[in-house]
């Protein structure tokens, strides 16, 4: 008699091979992403455009959406320094599509920052504005300082972009007007971190 096969032993080993084939692609995804920067670094643009490529495959083979997320967030920043700002756009997006399925709101707080930022150099102006208001919602909910203090002041410069467009006198002042309270809003904040960390020095 031959011995006797395990069948939850065999499903034991299948799983295990499953599971470290995906930390291996999750592995590679991690490894492709960082040439990427080198080769940003270098400025060999195109073909950092291909690793971060090779890299999300890596990383949707690996089912690590978080990952898969934050390459894309880089690949639009590559993107948009190419300036491929409609490309930019298009992955940001997908960006926060995977990261909001990933549960990682920091990731997608600073994404939809720049993809406002983006749609703003596009002239979508109102597109830009939501998201601006969306990645500040975020630095709210995460008590994100430094990225308010950002966020908060590329609306005032929105809203100065949006006065200068504006024909009427009145929606003119209006908008010079929220232009002035984000500006200052943000310094504000600045201001309030840096006495933070004066403070917390002097008790060092």
């Amino acid at each position: 008699w031959g011995p006797r096969r395990d069948g939850h032993g065999e499903e034991r080993r299948r799983r295990n091979v499953y599971i470290r084939d995906r930390g291996d692609q999750r592995e590679s995804a991690t490894d492709l992403g960082r040439t990427a920067q080198i080769l940003i670094a270098q400025q060999r643009y195109s073909e950092a455009d291909a690793r971060y490529t090779e890299a999300f495959e890596a990383a949707e083979a690996a089912g690590d959406l978080g990952v898969q997320g934050s390459l894309l967030q880089h690949q639009g920043i590559l993107q948009d320094e190419m300036g491929n700002l409609d490309r930019s756009i298009e992955l940001y997006k997908e960006a926060i599509t995977l990261l909001q399925r990933a549960t990682n709101r920091g990731a997608e707080m600073r994404t939809c920052n720049q993809l406002a930022t983006a749609e703003r150099a596009l002239g979508h102006l109102d597109a830009a504005e939501a998201w601006y208001a969306r990645s500040r919602e975020l630095a709210k909910q995460l008590n994100d300082k430094p990225q308010l203090a950002v966020v908060t002041q590329n609306t005032g410069i929105l809203y100065q972009t949006q006065a200068e467009n504006e024909g009427d006198p009145v929606k003119q002042a209006v908008l010079l007007s929220r232009a002035v309270d984000s500006v200052e809003e943000s310094l504000d904040i600045k201001l309030d971190m840096e006495n933070q960390l004066a403070a917390a020095a002097s008790y060092g």
